[in-house]
């Protein structure tokens, strides 16, 4: 229980002495004030039920700090339904109240970007940086919303500033990253991770965005080699550790060093399978093995081909896990294209015109996954 919690209870224990003292009679008060301020203070709930407990506990005479909690929670929650003018009118009550809480100039830059006043939104930011300049926070918060309206060079400048007073913030070279990405400068990203990948948190990082990097836009796939292979060193059980490997000696064109590392993540991913699965999950998979005739292993052939960026290949193992298992094959399959927007394949033969292109069109899906335009939307 919060210092908070325990000075309404308090309040509240003291409001029902007062009343039993006048009266002679216990009433019990406590119950109902506690509950409202939960309700109103608790993030959780349903903006209308925010919005409900609020009102009724600020039309008590409360202290002055609890009626700035108060209208901040209402006012967010007035956001969350995109009622932005009540939403300001009670932000503006809490700043009224505490006028050097960044906290709330800040929420209030939100609301007012939201409610597609711009110069408002900009105002609050610097009145904040100017009350606490060296606060990190305000500069990232600027940052997404720069980034939201498409200003990447703001973005960059405020994620800049970010690494000036914290050389090793995260989201800061995170947002670096993704901004330079986002306006082409390819080389002055290859620069920026070369220069700062010690002091990301996961080492490895860096490098993977150096390898795809070298890969889709540089075309120095030998660099895109060694920041793989980087990535490896760094963390020897990488989930994509011989994705990244095959796709990098695939475009300097060696398949068959390629091909290795094909059939390694197969073997990896059969020994992966194998070790979760329960009593009842392996005789399922031995019954569609060896009685429906299931290739599992050709399924994540043709996943590890197409994440490798040979697409054709990965529909080639795909048809080849269709014509081995029959039906459970095509359920399964089915299954993976609904996932990914493909329309389902039908009963027709293996080689169809409908078949054929539609496991290409899950394919070239399934490549993207290891792509910078992924990975900057996961940042």
């Amino acid at each position: 229980m919060t210092p908070r919690h325990i000075a309404i209870i308090v309040s509240a224990m003291a409001i029902s002495l007062t009343i039993f003292n006048a009266t002679r009679k216990p009433v019990l008060i406590i119950r109902p004030i506690v509950a409202e301020h939960n309700g109103c203070v608790n993030k959780k709930q349903k903006a209308a039920d925010i919005i409900a407990a609020c009102t009724k506990v600020l039309a008590r005479d409360v202290d002055e700090s609890f009626e700035h909690q108060y209208y901040k929670s209402r006012a967010l929650a007035h956001r969350r339904v995109g009622d932005y003018d009540k939403a300001l009118s009670d932000i503006d009550a809490a700043i009224t109240l505490q006028p050097k809480n960044v906290n709330d100039l800040e929420y209030r830059a939100y609301i007012n970007n939201e409610a597609g006043d711009v110069d408002a939104a900009e105002a609050d930011f610097e009145t904040a940086i100017a009350l606490r300049p060296a606060r990190i926070h305000t500069y990232l918060n600027r940052a997404k919303i720069y980034k939201i309206r498409g200003e990447y060079g703001k973005a960059l400048r405020d994620y800049y500033n970010v690494l000036e007073m914290k050389p090793s913030n995260n989201a800061a070279l995170n947002g670096v990253s993704v901004m330079h990405f986002k306006m082409q400068n390819y080389d002055q990203l290859v620069g920026f991770l070369n220069e700062t990948a010690p002091r990301w948190k996961k080492k490895h990082l860096p490098y993977f965005i150096l390898g795809l990097l070298h890969v889709e836009q540089t075309g120095d796939y030998e660099k895109a080699l060694a920041a793989f292979t980087t990535v490896t060193q760094l963390e020897p059980e990488h989930e994509a550790r011989h994705i990244l490997l095959a796709m990098a000696h695939f475009k300097l064109n060696d398949d068959a060093q390629a091909k290795i590392y094909i059939e390694k993540e197969v073997e990896a991913g059969i020994r992966a399978n194998a070790a979760k699965r329960n009593l009842w999950e392996t005789l399922l998979f031995l019954f569609a093995k060896h009685i429906l005739g299931v290739d599992t292993g050709e399924a994540l052939r043709g996943l590890a081909y197409s994440f490798a960026g040979r697409p054709e290949e990965g529909a080639q193992a795909f048809a080849r896990f269709i014509e081995k298992g029959g039906v459970a094959s095509r359920n399964v399959m089915n299954a993976m294209f609904q996932e990914h927007g493909v329309e389902p394949i039908s009963e027709s033969r293996i080689d169809g015109a409908d078949i054929s292109q539609n496991l290409r069109e899950f394919a070239t899906k399934i490549e993207q996954v290891f792509s910078l335009e992924r990975l900057a939307k996961k940042f």
